[in-house]
């Protein structure tokens, strides 16, 4: 098979495991049951005869953004909250712990906070760009009781709710690297507003401590400055608010006073937090600082009791009820939150409570008029409703959320055992095609590209011209065609299982069918020779042809000679016999000597086709081209049965996702693998005499690998269990190791220069068209023995004219590129100096993004040339991609990005490279290296303060970019040290089988943790930590599994650049 049907078939079984992933996440996470839910209308029906007194005119919401509970409540940081503990602690207001859902980010936590539902786990994407919310929410409840609403802060507020605010001012929640403007820009409208009667609803929202825990973390000393700030501000609009409980507290008040307040619109302040962060400034995970924030009530007026410093907890969705009771507003019909009991002490009337807690169960009961179970523990519960015990009533209610939270969310399990059946078969395919690859050294005939045609295209052309015709309202045109209706009402996962599972069924049949029946490859073998003997029969007629034609033409011109000669011999006969004599014999001498030639020629020739067709294997242009042989010749370079045995641990490694705590501790097992895998090699390497140098060599490259193993798992701490845990990080980054953490800087940094710089000293490459050119030049010079030396001549000379001219110009173009890393490196530096100058360190980190940019250029244009050797383009390729992730990773990550180039320094040096395990090696660091930089399985481990490099504003694709670069540092880098290991094999064969054995055996293994994973998912999906745990592993298989597919597609593209230019010669 050919190499482009080779890859388009890796490709396609590749994307189409990414296809069956996305529809298995949509599947597993659940989605809120909304069918034949009542409006709010109901529930107004209800107020009509049961609502409570409303005892709130105009409501205060103060969102502070990543506000963790012990911010507030620990002593080591009341100090940074003096005048909101001052009041905690005088018992001035209702306080309490705010439990949040997870995944702990904004936009699914504002929608928890409005509208009292859950949001699912797919938020945490929509997260990045918000849309408008579709369910009943206090915001809409409050413009439909003509409320006017003020929003100043997150922008996700005017997304949710676009056209609801009388005024805003929204600004970027993403561009964390903002801790002052982002806050000031809320600040400055407070004295306007806050004195103003013009609003009911003011909504503000801080970004900056959010961005100061992403930047600098939570122990930071910005943090304390900005709590201080946060607390300012709260002090500030509590005196506004209630100025007059604090100006007139023991003044005598008159009768006029008395009638203004009773007149006055109350208002109540709420203070909270969306969600927590963790102890690295991070959130989206389940732990206890990322969910724990806080609720606190302010009013004058509050009915407030000591509480003996322990605080209640709370769901964040029990805001909702709350509110929507105290100001007389219908609760959201999709709400799943009950009346927080503390707060029903703001009515005195007991009648007043009843009719409360009646709101909330009533609104529940329309909530799950189709649910038996909750049906008939409502029956029985009746009792205590009518009897009105507010314990009993309030315990129910607890029970009656818990049963809601289970029910009102589904999982579509069929479509995800579909899915999982639908990998299997992906896997079976990859092991196929490996099998094939193994015994037949190629791939079994496919005519893929025909297949996906025929089968995808009718699905997707109806799919398409369905919503087309939707979109133009052509219903009574779609009721004539039942295919149509029948493909819109289709799922997602029977549609995809219709199109691409007759495809993976021929690959499968295709490929097992071409290991167990050898006689047909046989005679496909025999048809592909005969074809060849024929292509070659007919190349030595041309040739021959060819030949005799130039005899031939020697002939005429002897002829045309003889002529002219016997005329001169008719008129001289006497004179010149002995002459004609001595020409005769002249005239044979040349003749043999022109007829020898011509075969010597045709030899040369043929020697040459042969050579040429054998080294290159390139295409001879107008000639018809032997089919796809499935039988190639055996390269070299076999399979041998020790790489067999890296199934075994990754067997071990992949089963062992069964296991929470194993999950969690993932980089563990890695690692493990990878000490492992060194010590076997090493006492193999022990065992040997040590007489050789180069035994004694390895053996000592070998512990310098395990002691640079050592380091890079001891530079972050990852995982749960031992994060909080002494590393080298945490070692830098404290305040008093200042000093460490800028010569470990500088000192990278300088490293990194000398690297870069020795990197881009480019070598002369021999071109092989030039080499063919010049074959073909010599043999042609034969022709005319007379010239050969003279002709010889000049072109040496003007082959070493060319040579020191590419010396010259690749000089320059080194010197060039050394200047621009010799900038970088200094900008680097720059950069570490004017780290707290905002504007300086955008304007570096652009100058250093066009450095690069001009250096990426250079390269392309050299390879693109042909002008430098593919390893030597790697090796640039590798010191542009360090140079970015100094810039964008942290100062103190520096050191760990030296260590990954040690290791590929001593790993090339060790022989190791050529090892059977050694490709497997590299694998495994490919995975583990992620987590060298202190990324788990969680999603608040990311780290996005770098991904604002050089950015004023926020831009969600370079974001998104910068972000992946980040996470994926170590993955890409020892990817580059793969490729550079298959592209150090000097034969072209045998390089292209191995680079497509470990790519399928790597995506077999890929597929198969996939398939497991999903089958872990099915069977825990009711576990305790399936959404802390193995959520967040499921999102990390999908982005291994894209950005491998990345890297199988860049692979594909190469091999056909390289395919085209050999063609070309």
């Amino acid at each position: 098979m050919n190499n482009r049907n080779d890859f388009f078939v890796w490709v396609f079984l590749l994307l189409t495991q990414c296809l069956g992933l996305y529809v298995f996440w949509g599947a597993f996470f659940p989605s809120q049951i909304t069918e034949t839910l009542p409006t709010s209308q109901s529930t107004k029906e209800v107020l009509e005869n049961q609502k409570p007194t409303v005892k709130y005119d105009r409501l205060v919401l103060l969102v502070i953004d990543a506000l963790r509970a012990d911010f507030v409540f620990s002593e080591d940081h009341s100090k940074s909250f003096p005048f909101l503990s001052s009041l905690i602690h005088a018992n001035q207001t209702k306080t309490m712990v705010c439990e949040t859902a997870i995944p702990t980010v904004t936009l699914p936590r504002i929608k928890s906070l409005i509208s009292g539902t859950i949001p699912d786990y797919f938020e945490l994407i929509r997260n990045f760009n918000a849309k408008q919310a579709s369910s009943e929410n206090l915001i809409d409840n409050f413009l439909k009781q003509g409320k006017k609403i003020y929003m100043y802060g997150d922008d996700t507020w005017e997304k949710l709710f676009p056209n609801r605010f009388h005024d805003s001012d929204p600004v970027s929640s993403f561009f964390v690297s903002d801790t002052t403007v982002v806050d000031n820009n809320i600040t400055r409208h407070l004295d306007r507003v806050l004195p103003s009667d013009d609003w009911d609803v003011l909504i503000l929202h801080y970004l900056g401590v959010d961005h100061v825990g992403h930047t600098k973390g939570p122990h930071s000393k910005l943090m304390e400055s900005k709590l201080f700030e946060m607390d300012s501000i709260i002090q500030r609009m509590y005196k506004s608010l209630f100025r007059e409980n604090s100006n007139i507290e023991n003044e005598k008040k008159t009768e006029n006073e008395k009638d203004k307040k009773e007149n006055e619109k109350k208002t109540l302040f709420v203070v909270t937090g969306d969600h927590g962060m963790n102890d690295q400034g991070n959130h989206g995970g389940g732990s206890k600082n990322e969910i724990e924030t806080i609720f606190i009530f302010l009013n004058e007026e509050l009915d407030t009791k000591s509480n003996g410093g322990v605080y209640p907890s709370v769901k964040q969705i029990d805001f909702v009820p709350t509110i929507a009771t105290l100001f007389g507003l219908p609760i959201p019909s999709l709400n799943l939150g009950k009346m927080i009991p503390s707060m029903l002490s703001e009515w005195e009337s007991i009648d007043d409570h009843k009719k409360a807690l009646y709101l909330n169960i009533n609104q529940f009961n329309r909530l799950v008029k189709s649910n038996d179970n909750i049906q008939d523990f409502l029956k029985s519960n009746n009792q205590n409703i009518k009897n009105y015990n507010e314990t009993n009533i309030l315990n129910f209610l607890k029970t009656i959320q818990e049963q809601l939270e289970k029910t009102v969310t589904k999982q579509d399990i069929k479509s995800m055992v579909r899915m999982l059946i639908f990998l299997s078969l992906v896997f079976f395919s990859f092991i196929g095609l490996l099998l094939n690859l193994i015994v037949h050294q190629s791939f079994p005939i496919f005519s893929i590209k025909i297949n996906l045609f025929l089968i995808t295209a009718p699905t997707i052309l109806s799919f398409v011209l369905k919503k087309l015709l939707y979109k133009f309202k052509a219903n009574a045109f779609i009721g004539k065609f039942p295919l149509l209706y029948r493909l819109d009402n289709l799922p997602i996962p029977n549609l995809l299982i219709i199109s691409f599972l007759p495809l993976l069924l021929t690959i499968i049949i295709k490929s097992y069918a071409n290991l167990f029946l050898p006689n047909k490859n046989k005679k496909l073998l025999k048809i592909n020779n005969y074809k060849k003997q024929n292509i070659e029969k007919k190349n030595k007629n041309e040739e021959e042809e060819s030949g005799l034609k130039n005899i031939n033409k020697n002939q005429n011109q002897n002829q045309n000679q003889n002529k002219n000669q016997n005329k001169n011999k008719n008129k001289n006969k006497n004179k010149y016999q002995n002459q004609n004599k001595n020409q005769n014999q002249n005239k044979n001498q040349k003749k043999n000597k022109t007829q020898n030639q011509n075969k010597k020629q045709i030899k040369i020739n043929k020697k040459n086709q042969i050579e040429y067709k054998n080294k290159y294997k390139t295409k001879q242009k107008g000639k018809p081209q032997s089919e796809i042989n499935i039988m190639k010749e055996k390269t070299k370079f076999k399979i041998k049965k020790q790489e067999f045995l890296e199934w075994v641990p990754q067997f071990a490694h992949i089963f062992s996702l069964f296991s929470s705590s194993y999950v969690e501790e993932e980089h563990n097992t890695l690692f493990t693998l990878l000490n492992t895998i060194l010590i076997i090699q090493l006492f193999i390497k022990i065992e040997k005499p040590l007489i050789s140098k180069l035994n004694l060599k390895n053996i000592i490259v070998f512990l310098l690998l395990l002691f640079n193993l050592r380091l890079m798992r001891y530079w972050n701490k990852s995982g749960d269990k031992y994060i909080h845990e002494w590393d080298i990080v945490k070692w830098l980054e404290k305040e008093e190791n200042y000093i460490f953490l800028l010569i470990f800087s500088i000192t990278s940094i300088m490293i990194i220069m000398i690297y870069s710089i020795y990197q881009f000293k480019f070598r002369i490459h021999s071109n092989i068209k030039e080499t063919i050119k010049k074959e073909h030049s010599i043999d042609n010079a034969k022709k005319d023995h007379n010239l050969v030396n003279d002709k010889n001549d000049k072109k040496k000379s003007h082959n070493n004219d060319i040579k020191s001219n590419k010396e010259k110009f690749l000089k320059i173009i080194s010197i060039f590129c050394q200047l621009i890393c010799f900038s970088v490196s200094l900008l680097l530096l720059c950069k570490l100096y004017f780290a707290e100058n905002f504007q300086m360190e955008i304007l570096i980190a652009r100058l250093i993004f066009l450095f690069l940019l001009m250096l990426m250029i250079t390269l392309l244009i050299l390879r693109f040339a042909n002008k430098i050797k593919i390893v030597q383009k790697f090796k640039c390729g590798q010191v542009i991609f360090i140079l970015i992730a100094f810039l964008l990773q942290k100062p103190s990550q520096y050191g760990l990005i030296i260590l990954l180039i040690s290791s590929q320094y001593l790993f090339f040096h060790s022989g190791f490279a050529n090892h059977p395990f050694g490709k497997y090696w590299i694998f495994l660091l490919m995975r583990c290296s992620s987590f060298a930089f202190g990324n788990t399985n969680k999603i608040s481990t990311l780290d996005f303060a770098g991904a604002y490099t050089g950015l004023t504003d926020y831009n969600q694709e370079i974001v998104f970019l910068f972000s992946a670069l980040i996470a994926y540092t170590g993955p890409i880098f020892y990817t580059i040290t793969f490729l550079l290991s298959i592209n150090k094999i000097n034969d072209l064969s045998g390089r292209s089988f191995i680079k497509k054995y470990h790519c399928i055996l790597w995506s077999s293994w890929l597929i198969l943790e996939n398939v497991v994973f999903c089958g872990v998912l099915i069977s825990f999906r009711h576990h305790l930590f399936i959404w802390s745990v193995f959520t967040p592993k499921y999102i990390y298989e999908m982005a291994n599994t894209a950005f491998f597919t990345l890297f199988i597609f860049s692979l594909f593209i190469s091999e056909q650049k390289k395919k085209k230019k050999m063609i070309s010669l």
